[in-house]
């Protein structure tokens, strides 16, 4: 459901979509890179409590993109 919502906001918002279906988040990088991408999210379901889980923003050349970055 979470998938689908995200794929939805972002086409809503004229983004190309590229969907890797179940992948790690290296996977994810390495993709943004082969594709030239401007980032990439990953839907993370953590081994830890629920709290962990969540949507991890990635930019190009392996960076994590959090609400603290400026």
């Amino acid at each position: 459901m979470i998938r689908e919502g995200v794929i939805s906001a972002l086409l809503a918002c004229g983004h190309d979509v590229v969907d890797l279906g179940v992948a790690s988040t290296p996977v994810i990088q390495h993709a943004i890179g082969r594709r030239d991408a401007v980032g990439g999210i990953s839907i993370g379901a953590s081994h830890n409590s629920a709290a962990w889980n969540a949507l991890k923003f990635l930019g190009p050349a392996d960076v994590s993109i959090d609400r603290r970055s400026k």
